[in-house]
């Protein structure tokens, strides 16, 4: 079994790469890493890679990639996923930080590719409202949870931090409450992004300076109860952002060891966001799609994880 390490980079389709560069850049902060005609790689400040853009359908998720541990031959990386009958082969200049990589197709079709050694971008040192620290996690729209769980446990090493009852799962590669979310659903796509920040201030000047570039708040803030995130939803752009999600007790953690949970389904009434219901809303694809922002904040009993949401264009 591979064991991944963290979350790399994700890459998106968009018909328009311009306004997408325009909105991860400009309102987001996150920095050009490198650009040509088609693609565009954006990243933090700090120089790690975080979302590719390449032309084509609107949040059409084109392949995400993950490190393992610094040090990993490739070469054996791709004899051990052969040992499991999994197609792989190697794949140069996979990005700007990535020479070399392993690439192969989870049981959805997404390419993956791994890698274990990355090269920092230059530092940015230009000035921000609010500073993106890395891509937290990825959700994805399935047809079989299950599959997709023992796909990505047994080769891939991830672990199950909580299952809401047996259609959503939270999947974790490292001491981070999730790295991926995966939700059954009739029509495979990109769920959510999410981002890191440091903290709740942070988030407070991302809800600010978007409201304030007609990104707006419909709903929330409020905190979910898997992960411990703080939640809140904005219309506007189409996107939909978040802050953070729960640390568990792997490696350094901080807070007491954590156990697995399946949470059921509570009997509520129904929502309305600015006269729409939260059932039309789930059927309007462009507003469900994502991105978020997340952040660790330092409490008596550990730190817990804060998201705010918005919707992504």
């Amino acid at each position: 079994m591979i064991k991944v390490k963290r979350l790399g980079h994700a890459t998106i389709a968009t018909p328009d790469l311009e306004a997408q560069v325009d909105y991860y850049g400009r309102l987001l902060g996150l920095s050009v890493i490198e650009r040509s005609k088609d693609r565009v790689f954006l990243g933090s400040k700090q120089g790690l890679e975080a979302i590719e853009l390449v032309k084509g359908k609107p949040n059409d998720l084109k392949r995400v990639s993950f490190q393992i541990a610094p040090g990993t031959d490739l070469g054996d990386v791709v004899k051990e996923l052969g040992k499991m009958g999994i197609k792989a082969e190697r794949r140069k200049d996979v990005s700007p930080g990535v020479a070399d990589a392993v690439t192969l197709e989870d049981p959805k079709g997404t390419p993956i590719d791994l890698y274990a050694e990355y090269k920092f971008a230059k530092r940015d040192e230009t000035p921000n409202i609010f500073n993106i620290l890395k891509l937290g996690h990825v959700a994805y729209r399935v047809l079989d949870v299950q599959q997709i769980v023992k796909f990505y446990s047994e080769v891939l090493g991830f672990r199950v931090s909580d299952w809401r009852g047996d259609f959503f799962v939270f999947m974790r590669c490292n001491t981070d409450h999730h790295t991926l979310n995966f939700i059954i659903d009739e029509k495979p796509q990109l769920h959510h992004i999410a981002f890191e920040v440091l903290d709740w201030a942070e988030i407070h000047k991302a809800v600010d300076y978007l409201a304030h570039n007609k990104v707006h708040l419909v709903w929330g803030p409020g905190r979910h109860v898997i992960g411990h995130n703080v939640a809140g939803r904005c219309a506007g752009t189409g996107v939909r952002r978040c802050r953070d999600n729960g640390n568990v007790p792997e490696a350094q953690a901080f807070q007491r060891p954590k156990h697995r949970t399946v949470w059921k389904r509570s009997p509520r009434l129904p929502v309305r966001v600015h006269g729409e219901s939260e059932t039309a809303l789930a059927q309007d694809s462009s507003f469900q799609v994502g991105i978020s922002i997340a952040c660790d904040c330092g409490v008596s009993d550990g730190t817990r994880k804060l998201q705010t949401n918005f919707i992504l264009g």
